[in-house]
C-alpha cells in the first residue's frame, strides 16, 4: 500500500527531422524564460560534443537540454503539477528556439517517487519464469518495463529502485508522432499525468 508520492521530474520533449542550428547562450535562455538576473547569475552550463547544450537553474528546479535534433524542458522543482511552470516554459522555449516547420514527435515525461508500508518483493514485479531462473539467489532489487502502443501513442513505462527498499521510482514516457502541439497543453500534459497517479493507485 502506498503511503505518500512526490514528483522527482516532469518534462515536455521534441524532435525534429533537421538539426538545431544555432544553440542559445545562458542570457537568450533567461529571456526567453522571463527571469531575473539573480535567477541567472549561476547556472550549470554544460556543453557536450556532438551538438548538446544543457542550461541547468538548480535553485528554480529548471533544466533546458539542447541536442542535435531533440530540445528537452523540465522541472525538477518538486512542486504539485498546479504549481508547476513546466507547460509555461516549455512553450516560452519551443516559440523561441524550436524549427517548427520540421516538427516530428513530442512526449511527456513523469518520474514520480512513492513510499511504500513494505517493500515491494519481486514475486509482485517478475514472473514465475525469471524468478525460477534466479532460484536461489537474493535479489537485491528488482524493477519492470513494459513498452506498449494505444490509439497510436506509445507508452514507456518503467517501475525502478531508488535505493531505499520502502520508496521506488514510477517513470512513464508518453509519445506521440504528431508535428503538432495540442491546443491546450497545459490539460493534455495533465491528462497523462492523472494517468500516471491511476497506475500508481493499483500498488
Amino acid at each position: 500500500m502506498i503511503k505518500s508520492t512526490s514528483i522527482k521530474l516532469l518534462n515536455i520533449t521534441v524532435l525534429f527531422n533537421q538539426q538545431l542550428e544555432t544553440l542559445p547562450n545562458t542570457k537568450e535562455i533567461g529571456e526567453a524564460l522571463g527571469l531575473s538576473e539573480e535567477d541567472i547569475k549561476n547556472p550549470v552550463v554544460i556543453e557536450i560534443p556532438g551538438g548538446t547544450k544543457v542550461f541547468a537553474f538548480p535553485p528554480l528546479g529548471k533544466e533546458i537540454i539542447f541536442e542535435t535534433q531533440r530540445i528537452r524542458v523540465s522541472d525538477k522543482s518538486g512542486k504539485d503539477l498546479s504549481e508547476s511552470k513546466l507547460v509555461e516554459d516549455f512553450k516560452k522555449i519551443f516559440e523561441k528556439f524550436a524549427p517548427r516547420d520540421s516538427l516530428t514527435a513530442y512526449g511527456y515525461n513523469y518520474d514520480i517517487l512513492f513510499s511504500t508500508e513494505k517493500p515491494l518483493q519481486p514475486k509482485h514485479l517478475l514472473g514465475d519464469r525469471i524468478l525460477k531462473t534466479l532460484s536461489g539467489s537474493k535479489i537485491l532489487e528488482s524493477g519492470v518495463r513494459v513498452i506498449s502502443k494505444k490509439n497510436n501513442i506509445r507508452f514507456d513505462l518503467q517501475l525502478m529502485p531508488s535505493g531505499n527498499p520502502l520508496q521506488s521510482i514510477l517513470h512513464l514516457n508518453v509519445h506521440f508522432d504528431k508535428n503538432i502541439i495540442p491546443t491546450d497543453l497545459a490539460s493534455d500534459f495533465l491528462k497523462y499525468y492523472k494517468e500516471t497517479m491511476n497506475i500508481l493507485s493499483q500498488f
